[in-house]
């Protein structure tokens, strides 16, 4: 249900966008959210590995560290953002 509501606003995002006055910033940011969503969907799904990677993750601790490891990406996503 969540995932859902996500991607909808997303859609809706991106249909405003496009309507809108874009730039680069903003179709690398469009374009990145997208194929990262795509290819994390289907690594997590196709690949056993990962599938049990990813269910195994618990404790504080190792999603502290998931969070860190994510931390740069959001830092491009927040640039990419601020000049779009």
């Amino acid at each position: 249900m969540v995932s859902t509501i996500v991607i909808a606003l997303y859609v809706g995002a991106l249909i405003s966008f496009i309507r809108g006055d874009s730039n680069r910033a903003g179709w690398i940011l469009g374009l990145t959210i997208l194929a990262g969503w795509v290819m994390k969907g289907g690594l997590v799904t196709f690949n056993a590995r990962s599938r049990q990677t990813v269910s195994s993750i618990s404790g504080d601790e190792a999603w502290f560290r998931v969070g860190l490891a994510r931390l740069p990406i959001a830092v491009v996503l927040g640039l990419l953002a601020w000049f779009a």
